[in-house]
C-alpha cells in the first residue's frame, strides 16, 4: 500500500468512493458522502441480500467457528458465495434506550419500545435507507474478495453471489464499515483443542460453541451449561439459559475492565477463570485457576468477543493493520489510516453507541475527502498516535465507555464543522442537529442505560 506524504494527504482529488458494508455504518457513510454533493461515484457493497448488517437475524448460524480461534481471517474466502449469519439471537433486546441509540436527527418510530428487539432495529435501518434514497447506491449479494491500493487508486474485486461473476472496479478512496462481530475470538486455553477433538468423537459429546452461534434457550434444555466471559452477550446467554438448563455456570476472568453489569445474572454460579481442559479419552473435566475442577458439563458457550478482521485486504496489508486481530493499528482518531488516509474505518471502538458515533465519523470522513474540512498533516497524525496510552491488552485501547465516548463525539463534531481536531473543545459550541454538541439529557440517559434497561425489562 502506498504511503501519503504530509504535504499531499491525498494523491488525487477524491471523487469515487467505495464503502464495504450496508449496516448502519455503511448506510450513514453513503448518506454523508451524498450530502456533500461533491462525489461523482458512491458505491456500497454488501454480501447480504438486503441492508441491516449485524441486525439481520437468521435462525441458522451456518458457518462453524474453529476452536480455538485466535487469528483473524486473511485473504479472500475459499467460497465467496457463502455468507455467515449475524450474531443476533432470537430474544436479543438493545442495551440502550431508543432516544440514545438512534441517529441524532432521526428518532425511532413512535410505537417502538424503549428497549426494542432486533426486529425494530432492523426496521429502523431499512426505513432510513429508503427514506434517504440510498438503495440505488448499494450493490447487494456482493462479496468483496479483495481491496488493493495500486497506482493511487483502490481496485475493488467483488463476487456477485447471484450470478457467480467476479468483477473489478476502481475508486479513489475506501470506507470499511464491515463491522467486527463476525470473526469470533476463542482463546487457546491449555487443552482446549484436544478436548474439542475428543468430544467430537463421542456420541452426545459436549457441545462447544461461540455465542455468535447461539439462537434460542431451548438449545440448553436439561443441560449443564458453562458460559465463558462477562460481556453483555455472556450475561444474556447465561440469563436465558437459566430458563431451560439444569445448571448454569459463568467463568469470569479477572480484568482491569469493570464488568458491564455485575448484577445482571444473579442466579448463575460465578466461577473463576479456566486454567486447563482435561480429557483422557473417556472422561473430562475443566480445571479452574483456584484449583477446583468442573465436571458434568454438557455445553460450553464462549462469549469471548471478536477479532478485528479485514479478509478482503491482501495478507501483507491485513497483517500490517490488524496483526493478531486485537486492534487496528496506525489509525488517527480510530478513523483514518495514517499511512494512507484514502482508507477510513467506521465503528471500530467498543462499548459505544454505534449509530451516532458512525454518523459523526462519516461526516468527518466525507468532509475531509471533499475538502470542506482539513485532515491534519502526516506528522500531526503520527504525533497524536504516538502519544496515546497503550494498554497491556491491545483490545482495551478500543474500549471507550460513556465518558470517553462523549469526548470523542464532541471532538469529531467540532472537526466536521471545520475546526482542527486538536482545538480546545471547550471553546466550540454548535446546535447543528447532526454535528452539534451532544445534550446533557443524552449524556444522562447514556450513562444510566443499564439501570433504565433493568427498570424496563427486569434485567
Amino acid at each position: 500500500m502506498g504511503s501519503i506524504t504530509a504535504a499531499t494527504p491525498f494523491p488525487r482529488a477524491i471523487k469515487r468512493v467505495a464503502v464495504i458494508g450496508a449496516g448502519i455504518g455503511g448506510l450513514i457513510s453513503a448518506k454523508s458522502l451524498k450530502d456533500e454533493g461533491y462525489f461523482d461515484k458512491i458505491k456500497v457493497f454488501d454480501r447480504n441480500t438486503c441492508s441491516g448488517g449485524t441486525w439481520i437475524y437468521s435462525a441458522n448460524y451456518g458457518i462453524k467457528t474453529p476452536i480455538p480461534n485466535i487469528k483473524p481471517q486473511y485473504g479472500p474466502p475459499q467460497d465467496p458465495s457463502k455468507v455467515p449469519a449475524s450474531a443476533i439471537y432470537s430474544n436479543l433486546h438493545t442495551n440502550l434506550p431508543i432516544d440514545v441509540m438512534c441517529l441524532r436527527n432521526r428518532p425511532f418510530i413512535e410505537a417502538t419500545p424503549e428497549f426494542p428487539g432486533h426486529e425494530s432495529v432492523l426496521d429502523y435501518i431499512r426505513r432510513f435507507e429508503k427514506d434517504e434514497n440510498l438503495m440505488d447506491l448499494v450493490q447487494y449479494n456482493t462479496n468483496v474478495t479483495e481491496a488493493e491500493y495500486k497506482d493511487n487508486e483502490w481496485l475493488i474485486t467483488y463476487f456477485n453471489i447471484a450470478t457467480g461473476k467476479t468483477s473489478v472496479d476502481a475508486f479513489d478512496a475506501l470506507i470499511v464499515a464491515n463491522g467486527h462481530y463476525y470473526d469470533p475470538f476463542i482463546p487457546d486455553i491449555k487443552g482446549l483443542k484436544s478436548y474439542k477433538e475428543l468430544e467430537q468423537q463421542r456420541d452426545n459429546g459436549i457441545k462447544i460453541i461461540h455465542s455468535r452461534e447461539y439462537r434460542e434457550p431451548q438449545e440448553f434444555n436439561g443441560k449443564n451449561v458453562l458460559v465463558v466471559g462477562n460481556s453483555a452477550s455472556a450475561n444474556d446467554v447465561a440469563r436465558e439459559a437459566l430458563t431451560t438448563a439444569t445448571k448454569v455456570y459463568q467463568s469470569i476472568r479477572a480484568s482491569t475492565l469493570p464488568p458491564l453489569d455485575p448484577n445482571s445474572v444473579s442466579q448463575v454460579a460465578k466461577i473463576p477463570e479456566i486454567k486447563e481442559f482435561l480429557h483422557d479419552g473417556q472422561s473430562s473435566s475443566i480445571k479452574l485457576i483456584d484449583g477446583n475442577n468442573l465436571t458434568n458439563i454438557d455445553c460450553i458457550v464462549f462469549a469471548t468477543g471478536y477479532l478485528f478482521s479485514l479478509p478482503f485486504l491482501t495478507r501483507s496489508e491485513g497483517e500490517k493493520l490488524i496483526t493478531d486481530g486485537q486492534r487496528v493499528h496506525n489509525l488517527y482518531r480510530h478513523l483514518f489510516y495514517i499511512n494512507n488516509p484514502t482508507l477510513a474505518f467506521i465503528g471500530l471502538p467498543i462499548r459505544i453507541v454505534p449509530f451516532p458515533i458512525s454518523q459523526s465519523q462519516s461526516k468527518v470522513i466525507a468532509r475531509c475527502w471533499s475538502g470542506k474540512t482539513q485532515l491534519p498533516t502526516r506528522q500531526e497524525m503520527e504525533d497524536w498516535h504516538n502519544m496515546q496510552p497503550r494498554s497491556e491488552r491491545p483490545r482495551d485501547d478500543f474500549v471507550f465507555g460513556a465518558e470517553k465516548e462523549f469526548q470523542y463525539l464532541d471532538r469529531l463534531n467540532m472537526w466536521a464543522e471545520g475546526h482542527h481536531p486538536d482545538d480546545d473543545v471547550n471553546h466550540w459550541s454548535s446546535s447543528d442537529p447532526e454535528t452539534g454538541e451532544i445534550s446533557s439529557r443524552y449524556k444522562d440517559r447514556r450513562t444510566k442505560a443499564l439501570d433504565l434497561r433493568r427498570a424496563a425489562l427486569g434485567y
